[in-house]
Parts: C-alpha cells; sequence; structure tokens
C-alpha cells in the first residue's frame, strides 16, 4: 500500500524544492512510477481498497505536471561536484531498472 503514494509523494516534495536541478527530476518522476508499479505488482489488492492505487497514480501525476511546469527554468545540473550528482543519478535510474524488471517478470 505504501508503494503506491512513496513515489507520488517523493516527486511531489522534489518538484516543489527551490534548489532543484533537471538531474535530480528525472530519476525522481522514473521512481514515481516505479513505485507505482511496484504497489500495484505487490499490493494484496484482496485487502487494500481499489480506490488507492487510481489516488497513487493521481498524486504521482501531479508530481509530474509541477515538475513540467518548471522544466524550462531548471538548470540540467545545479551542483557543485557534477560527476557526483550523474553517479548518484546513474546509480538511481540503474537500481528503477532492476525493480521494472521485477516487476515486469
Amino acid at each position: 500500500m505504501a508503494f503506491t503514494f512513496l513515489g507520488g509523494l517523493a516527486l511531489l516534495t522534489t518538484a516543489r524544492r527551490r534548489q532543484l536541478d533537471r538531474v535530480t527530476v528525472v530519476p525522481a518522476a522514473v521512481w514515481a512510477f516505479v513505485y507505482l508499479g511496484l504497489g500495484h505488482r505487490l499490493g494484496d489488492w484482496s485487502v487494500v481498497p481499489a480506490w488507492l492505487w487510481p489516488v497513487g497514480v493521481a498524486v504521482s501525476a501531479v508530481g509530474v505536471a509541477l515538475a513540467a511546469n518548471r522544466w524550462r527554468d531548471l538548470p540540467t545540473i545545479d551542483a557543485k561536484a557534477r560527476w557526483r550528482r550523474m553517479l548518484s543519478v546513474a546509480g538511481s535510474l540503474a537500481v528503477a531498472a532492476v525493480a521494472v524488471a521485477f516487476v515486469a517478470t
């Protein structure tokens, strides 16, 4: 159940930051949808109310809309150690790919 909201809420929090860059937004959006997939796949929907998943989708969609609204004004990378930020993003996306592969099986 928590997976349904976790990614969307994290994306909403990220999209509302004052200091934000595109390299931070992309993995946050990816994780929002990975968590939705995990929530859908792993949720015990015979116990959890079915309306929770669509609400999680809506929270994620609002987060994406907020991030997309700010996209033009965001710098690509806003960090002193750019290589560290890129390494962090690459690692996050690699873990997300593994999670997607898990959900797809």
